[in-house]
């Protein structure tokens, strides 16, 4: 009995190291990005500007909200919108998901060919507006925010299975950044001036 407990354990030792060596193969490499900005902790204002908070934890709460803009959606939609994302193949196509369920069908069809085309589901063909909406979602879910606690210094970090796609996103984001709080700050000024005028 206690022979049989073993073979068991072994097989499914063996199984599971099998199953761990074939995903390993067949999954993509990845390459990581990473942009660096300093934003002004001056020019971001919170709703409440709480006197009891220390200047660290005032300083942490604007961070957290740069952080918010910078994976907003007017900042994700002009990277989408300026590197043509929504309508390259191999960005939408790209994620290492896809392309480790492209390498299993290859390694399955080349061993069985009659499961050629049968294998998993024909690609699914997106509008222009579902596309673009895919691709601010793999460009949000890619994208990682690192903000330094003692610093203004803000890490955009994008991972992709392309490293010159990883880094062109990155540094978009970081130009997509700078242009919406640009506009912002204009935006603000204008509007206080023409209060002003009103008056």
């Amino acid at each position: 009995m206690v022979c049989r407990y073993w073979l068991l354990v072994l097989l499914f030792t063996i199984l599971g190291a099998g199953l761990f060596g074939a995903t390993v193969s067949f999954w993509p490499d990845t390459y990581v990005a990473s942009s660096k900005l300093i934003y002004d902790p001056a020019e971001t204002k919170l709703i409440s500007e709480d006197s009891a908070l220390s200047p660290l934890t005032r300083r942490y709460y604007k961070s957290l909200a740069e952080a918010e803009i910078i994976q907003s959606d007017a900042v994700i939609e002009r990277v989408v919108s300026r590197l043509g994302l929504a309508s390259n193949e191999a960005f939408l196509n790209g994620s290492a998901w896809s392309l480790f369920v492209a390498n299993v069908e290859e390694a399955v069809t080349s061993i069985f060919p009659e499961f050629r085309g049968s294998l998993f589901e024909p690609e699914i063909v997106l509008s222009e507006q579902e596309a673009h909406q895919y691709a601010v979602g793999l460009v949000r879910n890619g994208l990682d925010i690192e903000m330094s606690k003692l610093t203004t210094i803000v890490t955009v970090t994008y991972q992709a299975t392309q490293a010159e796609l990883a880094s062109q996103i990155s540094n978009a984001v970081v130009e997509a950044y700078r242009e919406v709080t640009r506009e912002r700050k204009t935006s603000v000024a204008e509007s206080a001036g023409s209060e002003l005028q009103q008056r």
